[in-house]
């Protein structure tokens, strides 16, 4: 029912995904989630030349040229997609994290209206200046440069008109697609495409919230604030709402760029150490994380501070998972395989992996793998990807930000070792893990949990005996219940269904053939050439019955 009213109230929109599939050649796509019937004309819109053309890119191309065309919610889908290695095709996330983030200008005045809306007064009183053409242009808001009433030179994030409706619509059609997929495609359903669009649904909910990105900005500036290296822009709260984000223009230039950054008199070297020593601190120590610092994202200003842009994805590590994410680098450092399992365990919540020992033979050979390397010639990208290998071809659960980390550290060391060659991470990372480390073991932390220790200890001891009563209660008055949870008993349940079946088939077909024998024995009227019509019609059903029986049954192969 919610399929079909969805698909009537999105029925062009329908069409419109539907054709796209087509027009990129995933026809089977359509076919199997029965999308045809929402396809009007499908086969006349794209040409049989146009059709060779697209099959001219590999299938991972057009899947990440399909969500392009259709829109901002299925490029930031695929951009999410992208930083699950878990779920998708290591050739499919190249594709995807291909997806370019842009969308051509909004009008001046569309822009104009909205912020006048969201303001409450006119651009003229919010701003001494705007600039009508924008800095840049995404899919989900573009960006102005202004300057307020009291002269500071400022940014301002804009969202497109109408973006929210458009994200709901489109993430509304992804659920009932994602559910024709579990239902039409089992083969995909160990991938829960329900569960995966539910968890992007939240996400660009929040993206959409300018003041959850404000949010995350000024819990990173606080993190910082006594940090001379690090500089965090500065947020208006008086020109900022939930489709307006207000910040401090910054005048610096990208990490990336060598020639500007020379220009100045710094030297590459020192910001690449910055770069990571600031993401290992957001890791190892604050456990709040920048999720996309890749050169846009990351500026430096003429004296040398960095300043990190963009706040809408950004991850997090609780303490334990610190502490977890610590013992996997101390066991490559020590070529302790099973302190890196142990770490694993915890990480996963896990009492105990299938195959454990063959797991621990694998890390053991990619720890062997590095350890017949120096620190400088380790490239920790390199190490991640085979680590996060392993951890898929175990099927490991891993925190959902643990794929953003690897992301962003693997980002971090590739814009580093631009800015300096030499740059090497696993020696720079060692004094961040011995440090967790040492506040691991810090006697006042130690204290601190034998304290919460004794006081769960006296809880339990305190609320023992009144559980231990209820219990030996209900075992007296034979009220107790058991839970049983039966596995692998759906096969047999369908078999028995037909088999039950078959057999009530078969005792029909009999009874109706004994039955039509006694009405003709006993020559009950009417009749038809002497025959009774009610025992000629009961013969003819019971022999169609079990003729049914007879082909469901060669079908099957099995008597």
């Amino acid at each position: 029912m919610g399929f079909f009213t969805s698909s009537l109230k999105h029925i062009s929109r329908y069409n419109q995904i539907a054709q796209t599939l087509v027009k990129y050649g995933f026809d089977d796509v359509v076919a199997a989630l029965n999308l045809e019937k929402s396809a009007s004309l499908i086969s006349s819109i794209v040409g049989d030349k146009k059709r060779e053309e697209i099959k001219k890119f590999s299938k991972y191309e057009r899947v990440r040229m399909a969500f392009e065309e259709l829109g901002p919610a299925f490029v930031k889908f695929g951009q999410i997609l992208s930083n699950r290695p878990d779920y998708i095709p290591s050739e499919l996330i190249k594709e995807l994290e291909k997806l370019q983030d842009s969308a051509s200008p909004v009008t001046f005045n569309e822009i104009k209206t909205i912020i006048e809306q969201e303001l409450g007064q006119t651009l003229e009183e919010a701003f001494e200046t705007f600039d009508e053409a924008p800095l840049a242009s995404a899919s989900i808001a573009q960006v102005h440069l202004a300057r307020l009433k009291t002269g500071q030179k400022v940014v301002v994030k804009v969202q497109r008109p109408n973006i929210e409706k458009i994200i709901e619509t489109d993430t509304e059609i992804m659920l009932n697609l994602a559910g024709l997929m579990e239902k039409y495609m089992p083969e995909y359903r160990y991938l829960n495409p329900i569960g995966m669009v539910k968890v992007f649904r939240d996400t660009i909910r929040l993206e959409l919230d300018f003041y959850h990105e404000s949010y995350n900005l000024e819990r990173f500036k606080a993190n910082f604030e006594n940090d001379p290296i690090i500089h965090t822009p500065t947020f208006y709260k008086t020109h900022s709402r939930k489709r307006i984000l207000t910040m401090e223009f910054i005048e610096g230039c990208k990490i990336s760029d060598l020639e500007k950054i020379r220009s100045w008199g710094l030297n590459p070297e020192v910001i690449a150490h910055k770069g990571i020593d600031v993401m290992f601190k957001q890791i190892f120590v604050q456990g709040f994380f920048h999720a996309d610092p890749h050169p846009g994202n990351v500026f430096v200003m003429p004296d040398g501070r960095l300043c990190y842009l963009d706040f809408g994805m950004m991850g997090t590590i609780v303490s334990d998972d610190r502490e977890n994410l610590s013992s996997i680098f101390i066991g490559v450092f020590t070529k302790d395989a099973r302190r890196i399992v142990r770490a694993l365990r915890k990480l996963s919540g896990t009492r105990q992996f299938p195959n454990e020992d063959l797991l621990e033979h694998r890390i053991l050979e990619l720890v062997d793998q590095y350890s017949n390397l120096s620190l400088k010639e380790i490239k920790i990208s390199s190490f991640f990807n085979q680590f996060k290998n392993l951890i898929i071809d175990y099927k490991i659960t891993v925190p959902q930000d643990f794929f953003l980390l690897i992301k962003a550290i693997s980002t971090t060391e590739g814009v580093g070792l631009k800015l300096y060659p030499e740059l090497n991470l696993m020696k720079k990372m060692e004094p961040f893990v011995q440090g967790m480390l040492k506040r691991k073991l810090n006697p006042l932390k130690f204290a601190r949990n034998i304290y919460l220790a004794a006081t769960d200890m006296s809880q339990f001891i305190k609320s023992f005996p009144n559980d231990l009563r209820d219990i030996v209660d209900k075992l007296r008055y034979g009220v107790i219940k058991v839970d049983i949870e039966h596995l692998g008993l759906e096969p047999l349940n369908k078999t028995l269904d037909k088999v039950s079946n078959r057999i009530s088939f078969a005792i029909i077909a009999a009874a109706m053939m004994i039955g039509s024998s006694m009405i003709v024995h006993a020559k009950l009227p009417p009749f038809y050439n002497g025959i009774p019509i009610l025992g000629l019609i009961g013969f003819i059903l019971a022999v169609f019955f079990s003729l049914i029986l007879i082909w469901s049954i060669f079908k099957h192969g099995k008597f």
